[in-house]
């Protein structure tokens, strides 16, 4: 049997609290192994510890979720930024929230800081306000990779207009590993967006495939899916959302992780062992699970 790693699955998810053993046993029974849970929010932190700490074969993330960011962030909320009372230059952290978790950060269990980065798609009424935001959390995130010497679980969405999100995370990666120290920048692009921008990374970053890959509108993520080297995909559910077809629009679990592998094995044209057999090294070097 196939020996899978779903490296982006969000078991601490309200949609999981009534059977989360189940889901676990089931998913080992279609060769999931080892499971991942992102950082979204600080607020989930502690249910996520919690599991790992009762399973063996799951790890977890630190992170902040761009849509998060007020976790942190003093005085900033969405829904009511406005010109006046947003201030790039007077931005406060209440970096004690990320700091305080160092013992967290540097448990066995701990694989990565994220789900962090930036995502345009989706903004509020000022605009280019919360992009600063954003952009403040994510370095402060980059800040605690290189720091506890951890990977980064990047979360990257452009706007329906442009890719500027993506662009902006190539400038900020590119100006961090100007300036690394002794740990080395690297990650995950989580849920890959299939612009070519991120694929210059390829040395120091992965890239999450997940149940996108099996939808008929993922045309540019198959285009490009060959371009990327087979030692740098990671599979991904990210769970419970994104069901692959045949299960789209229902709750996504581990399980479904070997419809992704049938897909992406069609478009790389490669025997699926090799596949599953090459993304779990690739995760297991880059997590060190």
């Amino acid at each position: 049997m196939n020996t899978l790693i779903d490296t982006h699955i969000h078991l601490d998810s309200v949609e999981f609290y009534n059977d989360l053993e189940g889901v676990i046993a089931s998913s080992k029974l279609y060769g999931v192994s080892r499971f991942i849970i992102p950082g979204a929010s600080l607020e989930t932190l502690e249910y996520a510890v919690r599991i790992a700490d009762l399973h063996d074969e799951i790890f977890y993330a630190v992170g902040i979720h761009p849509y998060h960011i007020d976790e942190i962030l003093l005085d900033y909320q969405k829904d009511s930024i406005t010109d006046n009372t947003y201030d790039k230059t007077s931005q406060q952290f209440n970096t004690n929230r990320l700091y305080n978790l160092k013992y967290i950060m540097q448990t066995k269990k701990c694989c990565a800081i994220g789900e962090c980065g930036l995502d345009f798609f989706r903004l509020g009424e000022y605009p280019e306000r919360e992009k600063e935001a954003q952009i403040a959390c994510f370095e402060i995130q980059i800040q605690q990779a290189l720091k506890y010497d951890l990977p980064l679980i990047l979360h990257v969405r452009d706007s329906k207009d442009n890719q500027e999100a993506s662009e902006m995370v190539a400038s900020i990666l590119k100006k961090y590993q100007k300036n690394q120290g002794k740990s080395k920048l690297r990650g995950v692009f989580h849920c890959f967006n299939a612009n070519e921008i991120l694929l210059e990374f390829y040395e120091d970053f992965y890239y999450g495939i997940g149940g996108i890959i099996t939808f008929k509108n993922a045309k540019k993520l198959v285009e490009i899916l060959p371009k990327i080297p087979l030692n740098r995909i990671l599979l991904e559910t990210d769970a419970p959302y994104l069901a692959p077809i045949p299960h789209r629009g229902k709750r996504n679990e581990s399980k479904f992780l070997p419809y992704v592998v049938t897909k992406i094995s069609e478009i790389l044209n490669i025997p699926e062992q090799k596949l599953c057999s090459q993304t779990t090294q690739n995760a297991q070097e880059l997590f060190r699970l």
